[in-house]
């Protein structure tokens, strides 16, 4: 999909997080609120980084207000994580889909296949929490998946990428929805034209003034999208990730949290789940470090919010007037010669609420 330029397509624009569909409010831990269950403390002198865990149930009660789900967001971005919280997974891969390892072959650090940092905001630091990272905080994707680990930076095991940051995921992520949305509309008419025509009916596909090709309906109701350009046949935009590979902020952050330190979410690989062989998963410690529930599905709603609450970033036009000026001629430059074509300057969103 065409990328959003220079942070331009919601200059002016406000983007307002809806928790739920309802209006939150009430207190959390920080002022003084119970949320979930304490972890134990383990040996004398050493506590986890997060002693208290959000519930889901509260948050969707309308018992915790909007900020204080913010600032326990970031502070779950920004918690070091230890082994008392959970940090590690010695019998699973970093894979987003729960995939068992033979524990022999688990260091619960290693800088390729990860686990790789005790924080979000190792990493995501630039220019400020939640942003990019520099050249040190690079990941090895795929490597995660390796059992035994890897233990080379080449090419042959692993995808080297820089660190990206989270300002404007929020925007990113409703900008995909509605596109998918819009995509999937035009399937829709398009089958119901083929039902009552009794032929094949092709429609092109194109979502925010992007092209993603052409989409053949069947009136046996079977879609042709052997012509789909720029987004997988299920016409689902996902923005996250290098390549698009993730659909929302939330499975991003699943992911990550397993991959980068070894933090499980309940909703992913907690008891009822399935893993990569489809089986039921029977266990609340699933990557077997001795810490059951390691992130509820509150502690992953809060800290979704929080980089989806980020600002989208903007631009600072230089005060001098001659170097204003050249600034505004590149920016015209830059439209001529092509370049917009996939680097959108603006994309409008329909909806700027996140729900």
């Amino acid at each position: 999909m065409g990328r959003q330029g220079e942070g331009g397509a919601m200059d002016g624009r406000r983007v307002k997080l809806i928790v739920c569909g309802t209006s939150v409010g009430g207190v959390v831990a920080l002022a003084g609120f119970e949320v979930g269950a304490q972890r134990e403390t383990g040996r004398a002198g050493e506590r986890p980084a997060l002693e208290q865990h959000l519930e889901q149930r509260e948050i969707e009660g309308g018992r915790i207000t909007f900020d204080e789900l913010l600032r326990m967001g970031e502070r779950i971005f920004t918690a070091r994580w230890t082994t008392l919280d959970g940090q590690g997974r010695p019998a699973a891969t970093g894979s987003g889909i729960p995939t068992r390892r033979d524990p022999t072959h688990a260091p619960r650090f290693t800088r390729v296949s990860g686990p790789d940092a005790t924080s979000c905001a190792d990493c995501h630091f630039q220019p400020t929490i939640g942003g990019a990272g520099g050249f040190v905080a690079n990941v090895f994707v795929l490597a995660q998946t390796l059992d035994p680990p890897a233990g080379s930076i080449s090419a042959e095991f692993s995808n080297e990428r820089n660190t990206l940051g989270m300002n404007g995921s929020g925007a990113i992520e409703m900008l995909a929805r509605e596109m998918s949305a819009a995509l999937q509309a035009i399937r829709a008419e398009a089958l119901s034209q083929a039902r009552v025509l009794g032929q094949p009916v092709t429609r092109p596909l194109e979502a925010k003034g992007i092209s993603f090709g052409r989409i053949t309906a069947r009136p046996d109701g079977t879609v042709d999208t052997s012509q789909v350009e720029g987004v997988d046949p299920d016409l689902v935009i996902k923005p996250f990730n290098q390549k698009g590979t993730v659909v929302s902020l939330r499975v991003f952050t699943i992911n990550a949290m397993n991959h980068h330190h070894g933090m499980q979410a309940v909703e992913r690989f907690g008891i009822g789940q399935r893993d990569h062989r489809g089986n039921v998963i029977t266990t609340s410690d699933f990557d077997e470090d001795g810490v059951a529930d390691e992130l509820t599905a509150g502690d992953i709603t809060a800290v979704t919010l929080f980089q989806a609450a980020m600002n989208v970033p903007g631009r600072v036009w230089p005060d001098d007037p001659e170097r204003r000026a050249a600034a505004e001629r590149g920016e015209s430059l830059f439209a001529q010669i092509g370049c917009t074509d996939c680097h959108r300057p603006v994309l409008i969103l329909e909806n700027p609420n996140l729900q």
